[in-house]
């Protein structure tokens, strides 16, 4: 169940078994449950291939839209599972006001929550294991309460409380901006105005486009990319865009 829209880039039926990548838009109109995901030694010891680290690039964000990411203060599990039970334990976790741009890391074990009107290009490892803490006790049309795995996360959850969650950054024309580098890919931001050659560090990586419209060219081929659409680059030591366009190089 997703309270919005959710745009897969690159979807698990249509990618190769084995592929390390999903990458997604994800517009919420209602506010999204809070949760947290398992790490590589956690999900192996629970018969999962590997955990979830992810990323958000923030896409566009009402006024009144929020997200949660981290824990705030220092809590015991004990406090987390009474605050689990007394529906409160949002008041634990670092609230944050996004605007376009913001980008947030999210490593396997990060609580989180995107709120209403907080929309977001979502990167992750190719797992969609998610360990939900509460969901504001909606039911369904049915009545149902939606599941919940409040023991699970506890056993996930970094309890480490840090001063800022946010990766903070300056961006640049037609120059590469690392937002993100974590074992599972490394993720660039490209502000591109006019034509921009980028000689990769890897023959592996997806294009990401979120706003604005640029012309590809490799080696091999010429496409256009436009908003909310991926390319992925196998075999290529180089590429050039041009246009006028935000886009993320995420290598893997």
């Amino acid at each position: 169940m997703l309270w919005g829209s959710e745009n897969w880039l690159l979807p698990p039926e249509k990618i190769a078994a084995g592929f390390p990548l999903l990458i997604k838009f994800i517009d919420p109109h209602l506010d999204l449950s809070i949760q947290v995901h398992p790490d590589d030694a956690y999900a192996k010891t629970h018969g999962l291939p590997h955990g979830k680290t992810e990323m958000w690039v923030v896409t566009d964000a009402t006024p009144e839209a929020f997200l949660y990411c981290g824990l705030d203060r220092p809590i015991t599990e004990d406090q987390y599972a009474a605050k689990v039970a007394d529906g409160t334990i949002a008041e634990a976790l670092r609230r944050y006001s996004p605007k376009r741009g913001d980008c947030f890391y999210l490593p396997a074990g990060r609580i989180h929550a995107l709120g209403a009107g907080a929309q977001v290009c979502e990167i992750q490892q190719n797992c969609n294991i998610t360990y939900r803490i509460f969901d504001y006790n909606r039911r369904d049309a049915q009545g149902n309460l939606r599941e919940l795995h409040v023991q699970q996360a506890a056993e996930c959850i970094d309890y480490t409380v840090l001063e800022d969650y946010q990766t903070h950054y300056e961006p640049k024309l037609n120059a590469p901006v690392q937002l993100v580098q974590c074992p599972y890919f490394s993720t660039n931001l490209l502000d591109v105005q006019g034509a921009v050659r980028r000689v990769s560090a890897s023959s592996r990586c997806v294009l990401v486009c979120m706003e604005g419209t640029a012309q590809l060219e490799t080696a091999d081929t010429k496409q256009t990319i436009g908003a909310q659409t991926a390319v992925l680059l196998t075999d290529c030591s180089s590429y050039v865009l041009n246009g006028q366009a935000r886009i993320l190089e995420v290598v893997y």
